[in-house]
């Protein structure tokens, strides 16, 4: 490593921005950042990527189901990450309602596995891990007093359930994604449907979106340009 890299580093370690924008630039030139995930970055927020492209941050959306589409330039792969974080935000809902059941938690890594490393064995894995999702779901139902209105006599259990659901419809959409890897309106609708159950799940958009955006970001900066 030459002396002007480690300087940029040790400049970014110490919170300088332009440093860090530099370096960006040095990991692109370098081949270890591929330059439409800086561009992913920038749009996603990350101050030292806007500053390397020029790119405005995007603004908040008022829908998921509307950021989850503006992600499509960048691949079915990006909108299924996103769909399997903002799922993952809601997942403790459910998991203090049934400690020690990973069966959703398991159906999120699974759609963040076949993103990694797409093929037979991960779409495979992701289907397993979708029907278990939804089984999860299906058990803490049982719970519920159908008698009433679930939804107010019972919010954490109708949140629960509905966190679970979330979280099998992120493993459909890699599953989806798999099928065709062209079909960008699907998925899109898929999100959608994400969108609702995460409202009924209790989330609040603008919390989901920001955590989802930190995932996302993270992951365009750390991964190799190869990584789906």
């Amino acid at each position: 490593m030459d002396a002007r890299r480690r300087e940029l580093e040790r400049r970014t370690g110490a919170g300088d921005l332009e440093a860090a924008a530099a370096l960006l630039i040095a990991r692109v030139r370098a081949g270890e950042l591929g330059p439409e995930r800086l561009a992913l970055a920038a749009r996603l927020g990350e101050p030292a990527a806007a500053l390397a492209t020029g790119e405005r941050p995007e603004e908040v959306p008022g829908e998921l189901s509307a950021w989850f589409a503006t992600l499509l330039p960048w691949g079915v792969h990006v909108l299924v990450r996103a769909t399997a974080a903002a799922a993952a935000f809601v997942l403790p809902g459910f998991e203090r309602l049934a400690p020690g059941d990973l069966r959703p938690r398991g159906a999120v890594d699974a759609a963040q596995a076949w993103c990694d490393a797409p093929g037979a064995a991960t779409v495979s894995a992701a289907s397993r891990a979708a029907r278990g999702a939804l089984a999860a779901a299906q058990e803490l139902a049982r719970q519920a007093d159908f008698q009433g209105e679930w939804a107010r006599d019972d919010p954490p259990l109708y949140a629960g359930y509905h966190a679970a659901c979330a979280a099998h419809d992120a493993a459909q959409a890699a599953l989806l994604a798999a099928r065709a890897p062209d079909g960008g309106e699907t998925l899109v609708h898929q999100a959608g449907k994400v969108e609702q159950v995460l409202a009924r799940a209790g989330a609040d958009v603008p919390a989901v979106y920001a955590a989802a955006r930190v995932r996302l970001r993270a992951w365009a900066l750390d991964s190799p340009p190869s990584r789906a």
